[in-house]
């Protein structure tokens, strides 16, 4: 169950990867609070793990269109959830504060500048 928990949370995270920057849907928008206060040093933390994630979320994709069976691509899946959670976690970040940023910088014209900034020194 955990893993399914993690799984919904990544593949958030994930999502994010298809865009140039985080989209969140409108029943996620529903859902968030206030907004929270992120200051820079957790703004870069976020902006690592993100790009570390992006490149981990290329090499699943590349293996998965490799793979036909089922079971196999299920563990792909699996393999890039702990990649992606091992990278949040690294980065002195929870997934869920993770995804509360991601959250934020999709919504905040601010953040979403700044987060964008971020990603650019780093690749």
């Amino acid at each position: 169950m955990v893993r399914k928990i993690i799984g919904g949370v990544i593949t958030t995270a994930v999502c994010v990867m298809f865009t140039s920057m985080p989209v969140v849907s409108q029943e996620l928008l529903q859902q968030q609070a206030a907004p929270i206060e992120i200051n820079d040093e957790e703004l870069e933390m976020a902006a690592n793990a993100y790009v570390v994630i992006t490149e981990i979320n290329q090499e699943f994709q590349q293996s998965l269109q490799q793979v036909e069976d089922p079971e196999q691509r299920q563990q792909l899946q699996i393999e890039a959830n702990d990649k992606f959670v091992e990278a949040i976690e690294k980065e002195g970040l929870e997934v869920d504060q993770y995804n509360t940023i991601m959250q934020q910088v999709s919504t905040t014209e601010d953040l979403h500048m700044k987060f964008g900034m971020l990603i650019q020194q780093l690749q």
